[in-house]
């Protein structure tokens, strides 16, 4: 009798495609009402949606909530974004992501298979959301970029944008799961061109992301 795979063989066994088209329409719709229940503002220096290049997405890891403010400056981009490993072995998000080709990483360890298939819808002409902190935010701060972040971005060698959200962790701290009233702001903007990154050390675009994406909510 064949063995039954594991939730994690049944993870490393997936071969992440681009998102389903009809089911990311539906999510945007969903996300534009969210957005102005949160009484979010969105503010574009730059429009990622308008690149006709594959791009990258980051953000600073506000809140629990930040496809809300990544996914609609991107629309109709649709993004792959890279989530956390633990959200595939709870419901419903163990059965949401895996549909929404959602790439998982292991926290705080490098994790071949993410890089794997980051580079794989990459060459598939995919679009990357990536969080660079790792994990949302605890304090209301932005926390450094994990160590790699740059090595990744020069290797991928395309147009790199952000969104800077102000609010995110108030209205959706970590800690509280209530939903809290109040004002989201979201900064959207360029951050490297393909001849940039590759003008830079992996050292530089950190330090770049870092101050970019640099953030205090209560200061805010």
């Amino acid at each position: 009798m064949k063995n039954k795979l594991t939730i994690e063989e049944k993870i490393l066994n997936r071969a992440i495609k681009t998102p389903p088209r009809w089911l990311y329409s539906i999510l945007m719709k969903v996300t534009a009402i969210l957005n102005k229940l949160c009484n979010t503002h969105f503010t574009y220096n730059a429009r990622p949606s308008e690149d006709p290049n594959p791009i990258v997405m980051i953000a600073n890891h506000a809140s629990r909530v930040d496809f809300q403010f990544t996914a609609p400056v991107c629309y109709p981009k649709m993004l792959n974004y890279v989530v956390g490993y633990n959200e595939f072995f709870r419901f419903p998000t163990n059965i949401f992501l895996p549909f929404m080709q959602v790439i998982p990483k292991k926290n705080f360890t490098p994790d071949a298979y993410t890089i794997r298939q980051v580079l794989r819808v990459a060459k598939a002409g995919g679009n990357i959301c990536i969080m660079p902190e790792g994990m949302s935010s605890i304090t209301g701060m932005a926390q450094p970029v994990i160590p790699g972040g740059g090595k990744l971005l020069k290797k991928l060698g395309r147009p790199v944008y952000y969104s800077k959200i102000s609010g995110g962790y108030m209205t959706y701290t970590k800690h509280c799961l209530k939903k809290r009233k109040g004002r989201i702001e979201v900064t959207v903007d360029k951050m490297f061109t393909p001849e940039q990154l590759a003008a830079m050390t992996p050292e530089e675009i950190e330090e770049t992301m870092n101050r970019l994406l640099a953030h205090d909510d209560y200061i805010w």
